[in-house]
Formats: structure tokens, sequence, C-alpha cells
């Protein structure tokens, strides 16, 4: 399968979870677009990202999603790639597969 990232974009991502995620973006048929992957300490905490976010291990992406079109093609190619851990915004999705987190799970939340 073709890889629908490019190196930057999934920089210090876990490459088992980039596989599972370029799977999920062929099921979508969608763009996926990282708008926030791989992040260190003080970004987290500038964005305000949870303690113990999935971002700090680079097993979690957020991808924009400006329409509830994009939002429900983003979400059923996560679940059709096997993704559990899914969380659904008003501007973005969040996905991850950190074992440490509670699975499976659906959030919703507004976007910073």
């Amino acid at each position: 399968m073709k890889s629908y990232f490019a190196d930057d974009e999934v920089a210090g991502l876990d490459p088992r979870f980039v596989r599972r995620l370029n799977r999920a973006r062929h099921r979508a048929g969608v763009p996926f677009i990282i708008t926030s992957g791989r992040r260190t300490k003080a970004q987290n905490t500038r964005l305000g990202g949870a303690k113990r976010s999935s971002h700090l291990t680079g097993r979690g992406v957020d991808l924009r999603a400006r329409s509830g079109r994009a939002r429900f093609a983003i979400v059923r190619g996560l679940i059709l790639a096997g993704f559990t851990r899914i969380g659904v915004y008003n501007g973005h999705v969040h996905v991850d597969d950190d074992p440490r987190l509670p699975e499976p799970t659906l959030w919703t939340g507004k976007s910073k």
C-alpha cells in the first residue's frame, strides 16, 4: 500500500501506528491532514494536552476535519482499520492506539 504521508508529517510517530493510519486513510477515501502529531512535554503543555497524552509517545495524532462529512469519513476509516480510541471534535478527529489508556472509547469535544 502506498504511503499517504510525507516523512516530516509522521516524524517521531510509532511506525506500526503510521501503518495503521495509512490503512485508515486508504479506507476513508479523504485526505488525512495531521495537525498535531508527536509532541514534546513543553508543546503538549502549551497546547493544553492531557498529562498522559498519546502524542507524547508518538502513538496519537489529530486530523483536520472541518465538516460533518469529513469527520464521518475519517472516523469510518479509523474504525475499519481497527482503531478503538477516537475523539471527535468540531474541527478535528483525534486517534491513538496507546496501550496505557482505556479502550474501546469514543469521546467528543471542542477544538482549541
